[in-house]
């Protein structure tokens, strides 16, 4: 059932391609095949579809009854292969897993230490501001330069807590979408 589809796809895109915008890389009626981290042969008329990471990987494949007998003579000896690979498949998941989970922790953890910094430079401004001159309200020079230091670190240190944060929240499970990766990963 998966040729008919691809040789439906090849040919639905033979006619349909001389109709589209042709990019310098891309050649009229040419069809582009990859095949993703998962095993999965991908076929497309347009080079800038495809993944980046997946594009040093392309073939060529020239739409025609040979195309379509190329494709099915690889689907036949991607079948013949044994099951074997399974626990390498189930051992390259493990390791993608653990290297989200990994980069989620470690910006989870920059987010916690980053507040703690926070905290501490707030703790140490409060103490500061407690060295106050009763009688004029004023504060020493040194205690001035030393609440001017803290406040300038405290500007970084707020900004790395919104970076931090951003990443956490933001970023790494948007690009995890991107690159199909459960959402239950990153929670664990």
């Amino acid at each position: 059932m998966r040729t008919i589809w691809m040789i439906f796809f090849i040919i639905i895109c033979t006619g349909i391609t001389p109709a589209l915008s042709v990019s310098a890389d891309e050649r009229p009626g040419t069809l582009y095949q990859w095949q993703d981290s998962d095993g999965v042969v991908h076929l497309s008329d347009r080079i800038e579809s495809i993944p980046r990471k997946y594009r040093s990987k392309v073939k060529i494949v020239e739409p025609s009854v040979g195309a379509a007998e190329q494709l099915q003579s690889e689907e036949s000896t991607q079948e013949a292969v044994p099951e074997d690979n399974a626990e390498d498949k189930e051992a390259a998941e493990n390791a993608q897993k653990e290297a989200w989970q990994a980069r989620m922790h470690s910006a989870k953890e920059q987010l916690s230490a980053a507040i703690s910094r926070s905290q501490e430079l707030d703790q140490q401004y409060s103490e500061l501001q407690k060295q106050r001159n009763p009688l004029t309200f004023t504060y020493s020079a040194e205690t001035q330069e030393q609440m001017a230091r803290i406040e300038q670190e405290q500007r970084t240190t707020k900004k790395l807590i919104e970076d931090y944060q951003h990443q956490v929240d933001v970023v790494i499970p948007d690009e995890a979408r991107k690159a199909g990766i459960p959402p239950g990963w990153l929670r664990e």
